[in-house]
């Protein structure tokens, strides 16, 4: 019996052996599990940062859970959870490595530079639920092993350069309520099974490659709220459930689509009462080879295009800097426009200022010593800037942290998302004092061409005001400047492009155009000779997305003033999709240059646009063939046909002397030779000076310079100037 007692006793400290040995290795099991997890971390790093600029903090050797590690997460029990590096200016590639962090939930690494491919591996990341890699240079395809992420509520891949079809088992995702692979590459068609999407809000696959119809499930997502399609080479009949979606749908620049709205062509009827049997259509696999091969055709021209275009403006505008360097052209005989209370006495001002800053092409590149200032962009020489009194680059070392910004727009949250292209997205935001903002966010710049001139071209925005422009507040920017976010007052009531075009429910009438027509004139006319130099500028992005309202109907030009803040190439696509849709002078495709006159051929069009409801490029309802509004509006006005070309949505509740006045104007704005139209000061003149463009009260027309004392903004003053690191 003692016996069994002892082998009892035995049998039990047995097995408590391994609890033992279980309680006393767990401290050392801990500090192992910590010390492979920064070492995964360091692997990160050298792939992410390669040169070792940008994540400093981050130690081998150091606690990643501590708050040492910039950008970097963890959960209760000590695990890295989130790694959040955007905007963080990181040139490597996404490693494997970050598999291994098997409690990552969140990955934001948007706004950055990162190359290479999307790993296969990350995908392994049971516990992620949101992915943000837009902004980016990725290229291959997207990987089809996305499936496994169960758990992904956001995914941001947009804006990079990924390519191949969009695989199906991304339709798997069920927990997905964001899913944007906007401006990348994509080609085939969007996946039938998208309906699987149920918890969808919002979807972008715009500005791709993309053919064939839109998916009929996709009307039977219940919590999609806005769905972009636009920009492809998409064909079918709409879904006439997405149009329920009102201003969160978007389908402009898909010639193939049709369905049943206001804004796009109706597809043609076929039933059991036609007599005879509509003619067989192409097979879808021609239709797809014939998409495909003009999508390359145009590719190829296009590029060939720009590169022409890209040698040409390096040789122009080398040989300008050189002129603005050695021979800076004089002002003497230039004419400040004051505002006055004699009426008389400052038009005749006005006439001796234009007199002076015209110019012409007549063929043959413009003689810019002549004109006392820049008509090119990147004309604002430092030379000339220190000359006129603005800061030093000694002043731009105040700066302030990027978490201000990132505090009013919830960390660039999708919720606060206005809009975005491919090198640009807008959010909106609070700033600590309560002023509501629109954030412009900009990842590719032109600090790398000069360090000196891309500060004074901040400060320049922010000198630059008027009841016409878009107040301009404040700054932030990366170090070495790769990433800028431009800060904005808000304004409330959304783009003309929406406000004409979109499915919006408000009707632009008559005293409400001609009031815009006036606003969009008077803020060029600001821009153009209405302040002092070196702060004139070329506005080069003028259409009618960039022409802002506010409550009182009121026009405010948005977008002024980046042609030397936002990259060459940047610009370069700017105005291949200006030319696109109509906007972009005729002499551009010989000059390589957007000048004054581009700006006032681009109010023409405007003009027109308000005037006939059209775009300036369009396609009809009935012939489905593409129609220039500037070509046909003109032999209708020689016949006095002015009712034929007005918008029938204003039916005849609008001024038929006024139509006709303004479609003069307009025309004379658009005309092929830039010498023979007016500049922006005599226009705002002709329209403030007879009553019969409206039934408005014609209001007075000011210049409203900049003060001495605004000029002498400083860059301490945080309170009006938001930078960071």
């Amino acid at each position: 019996m003692a016996r069994c007692n002892t082998l009892s006793a035995s049998s039990e400290l047995m097995h408590l052996v391994p609890l033992l040995v279980l309680l006393f290795t767990w401290p050392a099991a801990a500090w192992v599990s910590e010390r492979l997890e920064v070492e995964v971390l360091m692997d990160v790093k050298a792939a992410l940062d390669p040169d070792g600029l940008v994540l400093e903090s981050w130690k081998r050797g150091g606690q990643p859970c501590s708050g040492s590690f910039e950008g970097i997460f963890c959960n209760s029990v000590g695990r890295v959870t989130n790694i959040s590096l955007q905007g963080r200016s990181l040139t490597g590639y996404i490693p494997h490595e970050v598999s291994e962090l098997l409690y990552l939930s969140g990955l934001f690494l948007h706004f950055n530079e990162l190359q290479g491919g999307i790993p296969g591996s990350l995908f392994t990341l049971e516990s992620l639920t949101d992915l943000y890699l837009n902004w980016n240079q990725l290229t291959g395809p997207i990987p089809p092993q996305i499936g496994q992420l169960t758990r992904l509520q956001a995914l941001e891949l947009c804006c990079n350069k990924l390519e191949g079809e969009i695989p199906v088992e991304i339709t798997t995702l069920s927990n997905l309520k964001t899913l944007a692979i906007n401006a990348n590459s994509l080609y085939g068609t969007t996946p039938t099974t998208v309906g699987d999407l149920t918890m969808l809000q919002r979807f972008d696959l715009s500005n791709n490659t993309l053919i064939g119809r839109i998916p009929d499930s996709i009307a039977n997502l219940t919590n999609l709220v806005f769905l972009d399609v636009s920009n492809n080479f998409l064909s079918g009949p709409v879904p006439t459930g997405l149009f329920s979606l009102s201003h969160g749908f978007n389908y402009i620049n898909n010639s193939g689509l049709c369905g049943a709205s206001v804004n796009i062509s109706p597809c043609l009827a076929s039933g059991p009462t036609s007599s005879k049997p509509p003619p067989p259509e192409p097979s879808q696999k021609f239709k797809r080879i014939l998409s495909l091969t003009t999508a390359i055709v145009f590719a190829v021209g296009g590029s060939a295009f720009l590169i022409l275009v890209y040698i040409c403006l390096k040789h122009w505008n080398a040989n300008l800097r050189y002129t603005l360097d050695i021979k800076p052209a004089t002002n003497t005989d230039v004419k400040l426009v004051q505002t006055s209370a004699n009426s008389g006495e400052k038009a005749e001002n006005i006439s001796e200022t234009t007199h002076h800053l015209r110019g012409s092409f007549n063929g043959s590149t413009p003689d810019f010593s002549t004109l006392g200032r820049s008509r090119v962009m990147s004309g604002r020489s430092t030379s000339t800037v220190a000359s006129n009194g603005l800061s030093s680059p000694a002043e731009w070392n105040s700066w302030i942290h990027l978490d201000e910004l990132e505090t009013a727009t919830n960390y660039f949250s999708e919720k606060n998302l206005l809009r975005k292209s491919c090198h640009s997205a807008v959010y909106q935001g609070v700033l600590r004092d309560g002023t509501v903002v629109a954030v412009k966010a900009i990842y590719n710049t032109r600090y790398s061409f000069g360090e000196q001139d891309f500060q004074n071209a901040l400060e320049a925005l922010l000198q630059v005001k008027h009841e016409n422009l878009v107040n301009f507040l404040g700054f932030c920017c990366s170090k070495g400047g790769s990433e800028c976010f431009l800060v904005y007052e808000l304004v409330s009531c959304g783009s003309l492009e929406k406000n004409l075009h979109g499915p919006s429910e408000v009707l632009l009438n008559w005293s409400m155009r001609v009031n815009i027509i006036r606003g969009i004139a008077k803020g060029l006319a600001h821009l153009h000779e209405g302040i002092t130099e070196p702060l004139t500028m070329v506005h080069q992005n003028l259409w009618a997305g960039n022409i802002l309202l506010d409550k009182q109907g009121n026009a405010l030009l948005a977008d002024y003033g980046l042609s030397d803040i936002v990259a060459e190439e940047v610009m370069y696509a700017t105005h291949k999709t200006l030319a696109s849709l109509g906007y972009l002078a005729p002499e551009y495709a010989y000059t390589g240059q957007v000048t004054e006159d581009s700006d006032i051929y681009a109010f023409g069009a405007l003009v027109l646009e308000l005037l006939t409801g059209n775009r300036p490029m369009f396609f009809t309802n009935s012939t489905r063939t593409l129609v220039n509004t500037h070509a046909s509006v003109r032999p209708l006005l020689d016949l006095g046909k002015i009712r034929e070309f007005v918008d029938p949505k204003l039916e005849d509740n609008f001024s038929l002397e006024g139509a006709a006045g303004l479609a003069h104007i307009a025309l004379q704005c658009m005309s092929e030779d830039p010498g023979v139209r007016p500049n922006m000061v005599d226009v705002v003149l002709r329209l403030n000076a007879y009553e019969g463009w409206s039934d408005m009260p014609i209001d007075s027309f000011l210049f409203t310079t900049t003060t001495a004392g605004a000029r002498q903004l400083s860059f301490s003053r945080v309170e009006s100037l938001h930078q960071c690191r």
